[in-house]
């Protein structure tokens, strides 16, 4: 069969999508991946035909204004704003004539779209493919609403409900790696097929000799981030643990010149290799760094920032594989302590998400479904 693929830019996006397209490639069937077109060396370089799309302009007023009222709001309000106008109203209204062209080009029999990517579930929704959602994290009812409110005017142009209370997404299937204790209690009311990436890494003992920093590679672009990154490093490093920080590509390491201890730090690491060896984590909560901690269960202090992670930060807290800690006044301060007591006691949970992720089914077995669903079995 012909699967169509489709994404946003950020590798945190893409990533989620490899798994399936790899054990599908392997099976024998035709793919391509429809993405913006910024996006084309990093699908091409995973071997995948690149089908392109608008981007938003970096400069685009309403994407700088959201940016700028972000660090203003609370965690939830923030995450939604940045739903509806973002990844709702502003990424899909320009990608959406691409995203169509692509659908009509290559025919697909199935549409596996990572779920922030709406313009291409749209089109192929339009046309009458078959879709489904390979989701990065937990399924967010709030979130799913406020990126049904921010795309209601372009399903009504294409002919669909507008449905700007976001039942469609909700309702759709979804692929997730994540086990189903991290999910909300809700999540067993939407169809939601499980699978292990085997690129994650296996359960380690949590016990490591040192503490990884990483906030992905969303937040670096941000204007918040070099105060914030220095305020948590510092704080890790009160640990008296050696301290190593993933900095991202594009930011200068000299960023944390100054800074007293044992710190290394890096553009760019192995993750998985990084949290073999980790005793614990400092993240924002992005889904590829939280599902690779709990998948080697080591303990996470969790920094949100926006999108989906105060929602992943909450269910850390509520598996007790770790703590939140919110950005603010004397960040330094709380992540220091929020560290030294995962050092010095190791959560209850952690070996028990690891296990759990280590007890799904292989991506592979993915295959068989994917193509009943394409058959409408």
């Amino acid at each position: 069969m012909r699967v169509l693929l489709s994404t946003t830019s950020g590798a945190g996006h893409f990533r989620p999508l490899l798994p399936l397209a790899r054990a599908l490639a392997g099976a024998g069937h035709e793919l391509a991946c429809a993405a913006p077109v910024e996006a084309k060396a990093m699908v091409e370089g995973e071997g995948l035909r690149h089908l392109p799309f608008d981007g938003v302009p970096g400069d685009h007023p309403d994407r700088v204004g959201v940016l700028q009222r972000m660090p203003t709001l609370p965690p939830a309000a923030a995450r939604d704003l940045f739903g509806s106008v973002v990844f709702g109203r502003l990424n899909t209204s320009f990608a959406l004539p691409g995203a169509r062209e692509a659908v009509a080009a290559f025919a697909p029999d199935l549409v596996l779209h990572e779920s922030a990517e709406l313009s291409v579930r749209l089109a192929a929704e339009a046309a009458g493919v078959p879709r489904v959602a390979v989701s990065p994290t937990l399924t967010i009812p709030a979130f799913a609403t406020a990126v049904a409110a921010g795309i209601a005017e372009l399903r009504a142009g294409l002919g669909l409900d507008p449905d700007a209370s976001g039942a469609t997404l909700l309702q759709g299937t979804t692929v997730s790696a994540f086990p189903e204790a991290f999910d909300y209690p809700h999540a067993a009311d939407h169809d939601v097929h499980r699978f292990r990436d085997p690129a994650l890494p296996p359960p380690a003992s949590g016990r490591g000799d040192l503490v990884y920093v990483t906030f992905g590679t969303e937040a670096p672009s941000m204007p918040f981030f070099p105060g914030l990154l220095r305020d948590a490093v510092a704080g890790a490093l009160t640990a008296g643990l050696p301290v190593l920080v993933s900095t991202g590509v594009d930011v200068d390491p000299a960023l944390l010149a100054g800074l007293d201890g044992d710190l290394r730090v890096e553009r760019w690491v192995d993750q998985a290799e990084v949290l073999s060896r980790a005793r614990a984590i400092v993240c924002h909560g992005g889904s590829g760094s939280t599902l690779g901690a709990l998948a080697a269960g080591v303990p996470l202090v969790v920094v949100p920032l926006f999108a989906d992670q105060p929602d992943n930060a909450e269910r850390v807290v509520a598996t007790e594989t770790g703590c939140r800690v919110d950005p603010g006044p004397d960040l330094a301060e709380r992540v220091g302590a929020a560290v030294r007591a995962l050092v010095g006691e190791r959560p209850a949970g952690s070996d028990r998400l690891a296990a759990d992720i280590a007890a799904l089914p292989v991506v592979d077995e993915a295959v068989d479904w994917l193509e009943r669903v394409a058959a409408g079995r």
